[in-house]
């Protein structure tokens, strides 16, 4: 887990949210049953980091409540916005 990485959770009667973000736009960590009160966030966070094996490309791209083109995600990304005719790609 990074130095700058953030970490938040969200209860609601039965389930937990956790969300957490390294700087960018916050990804879902886990979404489910209610967590106990004690649930160390930050392990859960590093359990869920994926590994890059061979024949992948150097970094797996985050899985972002907001997917960009800019992170490299090839499906329809969550915002599209433009200013002066210039594509604007949130970080």
């Amino acid at each position: 887990m990074s130095e700058n990485m953030q970490v938040w959770r969200i209860d609601a009667p039965g389930q937990t949210l956790v969300l957490s973000s390294d700087g960018g736009v916050p990804g879902a960590v886990y979404w489910g049953p209610a967590l106990p009160a004690s649930q160390d966030l930050e392990a859960l966070v590093r359990a869920t980091e994926r590994d890059v094996t061979g024949g992948m490309i150097d970094a797996l791209p985050p899985l972002s409540l907001c997917p960009q083109a800019a992170t490299s995600f090839d499906g329809q990304p969550g915002l599209v916005a433009w200013q002066g005719g210039q594509a604007l790609y949130p970080r």
